[in-house]
């Protein structure tokens, strides 16, 4: 039988190189290249591969990742082949937060005339996206999904890392997996 291939997913900045750092210090696979060196804004690294990008017109490199895990953005989730298993983590995180840290990064590499000017409304289309695309995966036979909390893993986490080793069938390694949290590239917060 072919191994599930483990997809890491959720909005830009709300943890998901964070999440794909974490298994591979956990012990499970992780499919990345050189395409996106780490940088100012992800210090540890994208832990990306540039395939992704084209999944909509050629999946046919996902082969190559059961038993592995790769990271893509949410829009991307709809384009997986249901010719695979697939073991989904998607990584919730305070929205105005992942917003406000999109715009830092934009302005981090010069894109100041791409920065979000509402940060409520983008928010709001972010959670309107998610439910869809967690309903969406509800209905999917070939997907087991789980939502992990990235707020809930910085502040010790240790109910999601439970959450996320059940949802490995206990195959990953906790005490490595916390080691990979680096709570000072915590650095957008929304107060309050």
């Amino acid at each position: 039988m072919n191994e599930a291939i483990t997809i890491v997913s959720g909005v830009p900045r709300s943890g998901t190189s964070l999440m794909m750092r974490m298994l591979a210090f956990g012990g499970h696979p992780v499919l990345v290249d050189s395409s996106r060196p780490a940088d100012i804004n992800n210090p540890r690294g994208y832990y990306e591969i540039d395939a992704v990008k084209n999944l909509e017109y050629d999946s046919t490199w996902l082969i190559s990742c059961q038993g592995f895990a790769c990271k893509m953005a949410y829009p991307l989730l709809y384009y997986l082949p249901p010719i695979y298993q697939y073991r989904v983590v998607l990584m919730r995180r305070n929205l105005l937060e992942v917003v406000n840290s999109q715009n830092e990064m934009l302005n981090n590499i010069g894109h100041c005339k791409d920065v979000h000017s509402n940060v409520a409304d983008i928010a709001s289309y972010y959670s309107y996206q998610l439910e869809h695309v967690s309903t969406w995966m509800h209905a999917q036979p070939n997907i087991e999904h789980l939502q992990i909390d990235y707020n809930a893993l910085l502040s010790g986490g240790s109910i999601e890392l439970q959450r996320l080793n059940a949802f490995f069938r206990d195959t990953l390694y906790l005490e490595q997996m916390r080691k990979a949290i680096d709570p000072t590239l915590y650095r957008t917060r929304q107060s309050g």
